[in-house]
């Protein structure tokens, strides 16, 4: 089954960078982070970013289960533990132990289905795995990869990332997308959600002081792009 925007959200394009979002729970006027070969043209964009999408108590909501979930070491490709590669701690949010995390999979979905509509229409079927919450400590980062491979893992599409953390709070620990002729940095404000399709080179520069939290997931379909 293909996954539709729904139909009670509206993004309207007011310029190249802002839009103006009505949310499922509220209505905002937020910066949208838009890039683009052509600015004009929607579908070729390379990234979505939404700030303040997950408010500061969705985000402090979603942080409990930092203590609430089996903490496990970052591995490269699934394999091994690879430290100069990937230094980090997550935690598998999944449904089945956690079902009152449901409303933080719909949120997501709702999101992600209008922006692919808006932009790449993909052809997406779900989740490719369980939500992973992300901790990065002083000295923490990920190197420059690319979140598609082989197995399971080749099912993804799209990736998503939601900033958990209050920027002022660390230094280091950038989301960096090498989306463009030259790498942007996302924005690091509390709450704000990322699009990216899973072929994009990205990175997590390198922690120096404080605790980043992040929420990371993909959006797969069981054919090829398409």
């Amino acid at each position: 089954m293909s996954i539709n925007a729904q139909s009670n959200v509206e993004y309207k394009v007011i310029n190249q960078q802002v839009y103006n979002i009505q949310l499922m729970d509220r209505q905002v006027e937020t910066k949208i982070q838009f890039v683009s070969e052509n600015p004009n043209d929607a579908t070729i964009s390379k990234y979505v970013a939404l700030e303040h999408c997950f408010s500061d108590q969705e985000c402090d909501t979603i942080e409990t289960y930092f203590s609430q979930v089996k903490a496990m070491t970052g591995e490269v490709g699934g394999k091994s533990v690879h430290k100069a590669t990937r230094d980090s701690t997550l935690h598998w949010l999944r449904l089945n132990d956690h079902p009152d995390s449901v409303w933080i999979y719909e949120k997501i979905m709702h999101h992600v289905a209008q922006v692919n509509a808006e932009n790449w229409q993909f052809r997406l079927d779900g989740f490719e795995s369980s939500i992973q919450l992300t901790e990065y400590e002083p000295g923490g980062h990920y190197t420059w990869h690319q979140d598609i491979g082989s197995r399971r893992s080749g099912l993804r599409k799209l990736s998503v990332s939601v900033q958990l953390s209050d920027p002022e709070t660390y230094v280091g620990g950038g989301l960096e997308l090498h989306a463009t002729q030259k790498p942007v940095m996302m924005p690091r404000s509390r709450g704000t959600l990322v699009i990216f399709p899973s072929y994009t080179l990205h990175r997590v520069t390198a922690m120096t002081e404080g605790t980043r939290r992040a929420l990371v997931t993909w959006i797969g379909g069981l054919e090829a792009y398409r």
